[in-house]
């Protein structure tokens, strides 16, 4: 990061305390966040979306998607001293918290490889964990089109199902 990216992360880490918060769903953008587009759907859909969608962060570690979220920059792969890779010093805490949250339930992953390292799902504890990775043909992660999938099925899922 560098330029008017660094000094606008630099801005908004440097006052955190007391700055204005979003709902994450509203906080945090993107094209996953573009396409599953909670503001459209139903009444009933976006209460489902809001109840069931985890947002797994490098700041807060996880939040709701309707919790509110100060304007930050900091990325889950990051280096902080002394803590180490905010995923690995997450880990403890988000994988009990994600585990008892959701125990007994079908868990649909739809998050990058370096926040699904934040955590580990018990399969002893939950149903199902299943995760969505959509990956080019050299076995990278995919682009742009891959993160507006992940998105779209999202939206498909909040629309059609109802438990």
């Amino acid at each position: 990061m560098k330029g008017k990216h660094l000094e606008r992360a630099r801005q908004a880490n440097s006052c955190l305390r007391g700055s204005p918060s979003l709902p994450a769903f509203q906080r945090y953008t993107g094209v996953v966040w573009d396409h599953l587009d909670i503001a459209t759907l139903t009444r009933a859909q976006r209460d489902r979306a809001l109840s069931s969608i985890i947002v797994i962060t490098g700041l807060l570690g996880a939040v709701g998607a309707d919790e509110p979220v100060p304007d930050y920059r900091l990325k889950m792969g990051a280096r902080l001293a002394p803590f180490g890779l905010l995923s690995r010093w997450w880990h403890d805490d988000l994988s009990a918290m994600l585990n008892k949250k959701f125990k007994g339930s079908v868990v649909i992953d739809l998050l990058p490889q370096e926040h699904r390292a934040a955590f580990t799902l018990d399969t002893n504890i939950v149903a199902k964990h299943i995760v969505v990775a959509i990956n080019e043909k050299s076995g990278k992660a995919g682009g742009h089109d891959a993160k507006a999938a992940k998105g779209r099925l999202a939206r498909h899922i909040v629309q059609t199902c109802t438990s």
